[in-house]
């Protein structure tokens, strides 16, 4: 049976409803949000790690390039970051997110990585790399959270 207005009637006299109601599209904010809420912190601790990791590495890689400064020159002396194959920075291109320097006597040396202030690692912590292969982070005895 059709109307005045060419639309068909439906059965049990109910228009059939088309689209969302406000309270179904409330409900799915309210989801994303929270799944928001858990993801984003998670993202960005993953993301801080991976830029400790990058640092970490260019420090093996620093302790590599001293130990082939010390076989040709039989000390440590004279050693410094961005020569003779030390990295002074980490990322080793782009914007730094770690400054490496380095400490040296004639027979020992440590190498820092200290988290540049515009570069998201702020307040994360120097990492330390001695030439006797003693790691600390911040206040912690090793690389890792917990030793």
């Amino acid at each position: 049976m059709i109307n005045n207005d060419n639309t068909p009637f439906s059965s049990g006299g109910k228009s059939q409803q088309k689209g969302f109601t406000l309270i179904e599209l409330m409900i799915v904010i309210v989801i994303v949000g929270i799944l928001a809420s858990i993801a984003i912190p998670a993202y960005q601790e993953s993301v801080k790690n991976s830029k400790r990791a990058d640092a970490q590495g260019m420090l093996m890689n620093a302790a590599n390039a001293m130990e082939r400064f010390f076989t040709s020159n039989s000390n440590y002396t004279g050693a410094s970051a961005g020569s003779n194959g030390i990295p002074d920075k980490s990322p080793a291109t782009g914007v730094a997110i770690y400054d490496i320097s380095v400490t040296s006597t004639a027979t020992t040396y440590v190498l820092t990585a200290t988290p540049v202030t515009p570069g998201g690692m702020a307040g994360d912590g120097d990492l330390t790399l001695s030439g006797t292969g003693a790691r600390t982070w911040g206040s912690n005895a090793c690389w890792a959270k917990s030793c």
